[in-house]
């Protein structure tokens, strides 16, 4: 668990800083020639996303057994990210070859997620309902 929340937590902060500070390549990555304020305002957004992720993902890196709700919410965000993905890739909004890589990640990064998932053992003499 902790390697795939360290992994998440390095390449949500490259994101981050992408968005930040290197907005001329995010748009162009999206297509955008000549960014105006609103693309601008759109990347900062995804990189204010991103950083959240980054933190959520850091503190359950230090504590995946007492943090398993944002470890909860880190699989539901990447999967809703994965939906987004694949409605782009039918509507052919983004070339394949842009969006395929990151399809990839966000699949392993949830299948990591939910295989290595911190579950609490039972107690003995408790029944549980």
């Amino acid at each position: 668990m902790r390697p795939t929340l360290a992994f998440m937590f390095l390449a949500l902060l490259g994101v981050t800083y992408l968005c930040f500070f290197a907005q001329a390549d995010v748009l162009r990555l999206g297509g955008v020639v000549e960014g105006d304020s609103m693309h601008e305002a759109m990347a900062m957004t995804l990189g204010v996303f991103s950083l959240v992720m980054a933190v959520g993902a850091g503190l359950a890196f230090l504590n995946p057994q007492g943090n398993a709700s944002i470890i909860t919410l880190l699989i539901l965000l990447h999967f809703a990210v994965f939906i987004k993905d694949v409605v782009f890739l039918v509507e052919d909004a983004f070339p394949a070859t842009l969006l395929i890589p990151e399809m990839v990640y966000l699949i392993v990064v949830c299948i990591a997620l939910i295989r290595y998932f911190p579950a609490r053992e039972k107690e003995e003499g408790k029944e549980e309902w």
